[in-house]
């Protein structure tokens, strides 16, 4: 199976996007390959640690920097998906995956897959924290020990991803030197490999530039500010306290979603600041995200069957999902009305004399035949709505079983025909 990566790399987006595709790339055990854009490329710097990686990916042909073949499954990564894009990738592939899709093209994805809480209406096929690829190290890392009243901040770490477009770092710095914070406190400052802004040297300040993972210094700090995004999950995960200052309205949302508190948008809210440092309690009674069971996302794209019917099976038009399961969407036609299943997951059943006696008594407490009367009354009652379209005619019951659908249409009036999987019920 060939699969398709394609991060955001946009200015104002970060580097979260990026590096999580890198990961997801470097680590499948799929055919996968990273999109990445020339003009990215001549721009990145190789020095840095994602740089280096890129490097590696580069030396394994594993980048390109062109999408002029198609792919089983491509997963575009973009937050936000331009409906040019879109169709495009569409073109490309069999199922178009739209990892925390949050565009307005969001419904228009056949599959969706959301790693964070989603502020849209349009609930994904898979949701799960766990997809962040994270480890839960909370019962190992004394999360009860800053549980007391005596637990104190004297460590900040101070991160806001690799771009940071807001400048949110040095409007943090100067409050902390303003509300007096440095005193009696260290503070580490993560500049991450697309800094623009200047960082200004400050006492008790260190600055770490572009590390290759921050895993080490969450564990060493007794308080992490960032804003929200997979940092924050990181230090929730560690056991460690957690405050967001937010670059937009959006992350803000994102933020209440998740159950990690947050202390304002560009702009902090120094009292509530101050209060969070003065009891650090109060952060705990405000952070309620949840990991949720680890999943591989390998796993999700080797189960996905490509090829399967994606629009109206009576007039070919193309539809948004009604709704979706981590198997299957359901979709409405806008045009015939038609409601039709778009199957992903080809589960494979043996429809043998197990399935109607064995499998069938485990699930519904009694075998297919002693289930049979219950079964013709249900079929009964469809064949009085078939009744108000078509009163007699042919009538062909694909997957009959044993039959009770066709004893009942026949005895309505109909010629019916059955036909099934299983010999033993035919």
């Amino acid at each position: 199976m060939n699969v398709l990566f394609i991060p955001s790399v946009e200015k104002g987006n970060g580097s979260g996007h990026l590096k999580r595709c890198i990961k997801y790339v470097s680590e499948s055990l799929l055919n996968s390959f990273l999109y990445l854009p020339s003009e990215f490329l001549d721009k990145y710097s190789p020095e840095s640690e994602t740089g280096k990686l890129i490097s590696s990916l580069l030396e394994k042909d594993k980048i390109l920097s062109t999408i002029d073949r198609g792919f089983d499954i491509i997963v575009a990564d973009k937050r936000n998906t331009s409906s040019d894009d879109f169709y495009y990738y569409s073109g490309m592939t069999d199922v178009l995956v739209g990892l925390d899709e949050g565009g307005g093209m969001r419904e228009y994805f056949p599959y969706l897959v959301d790693s964070f809480p989603s502020l849209s209406e349009h609930k994904p096929n898979i949701f799960s924290e766990g997809l962040l690829g994270i480890k839960d190290r909370r019962k190992v890392a004394s999360e009860s020990a800053w549980m007391g009243t005596d637990y104190k901040i004297d460590k900040i770490l101070i991160t806001f991803g690799g771009e940071d477009p807001e400048n949110l770092t040095e409007v943090l710095l100067d409050i902390f030197s303003e509300e007096n914070i440095f005193s009696g406190r260290t503070v580490k400052v993560i500049k991450g490999p697309l800094f623009k802004n200047c960082i200004r040297e400050r006492n008790n300040t260190e600055i770490i530039n572009s590390p290759s993972s921050i895993e080490q210094f969450i564990d060493e700090t007794d308080l992490v500010i960032t804003s929200f995004g997979i940092t924050a999950y990181e230090a929730v995960y560690a056991g460690k306290p957690v405050i967001l200052l937010n670059p937009s309205e959006y992350h803000s949302k994102l933020s209440k979603a998740s159950g990690i508190p947050e202390i304002g948008i560009k702009q902090p809210d120094r009292k509530l600041l101050m209060k969070y440092l003065a009891d650090p309690t109060l952060i705990m009674q405000n952070m309620h995200a949840d990991p949720g069971i680890p999943v591989s996302f390998d796993k999700i794209l080797s189960e996905i069957r490509t090829g399967g019917i994606s629009s109206c099976p009576f007039c070919r038009k193309k539809n948004i999902p009604l709704t979706r399961f981590p198997d299957r969407n359901y979709y409405r036609c806008s045009s015939s009305s038609l409601v039709y299943m778009q199957k992903f997951i080809s589960a494979s059943i043996d429809y043998g004399k197990e399935y109607f006696f064995d499998d069938y008594k485990k699930q519904y407490g009694r075998t297919y035949l002693e289930d049979f009367a219950n079964i013709r009354k249900m079929s009964d009652e469809r064949i009085s709505i078939l009744k108000k379209y078509k009163d007699k005619g042919e009538l062909l019951d694909i997957g009959c079983a044993y039959g009770p659908f066709l004893k009942s249409s026949n005895e309505a009036g109909y010629n019916s025909t059955g036909i099934d999987l299983s010999e033993d019920a035919v």
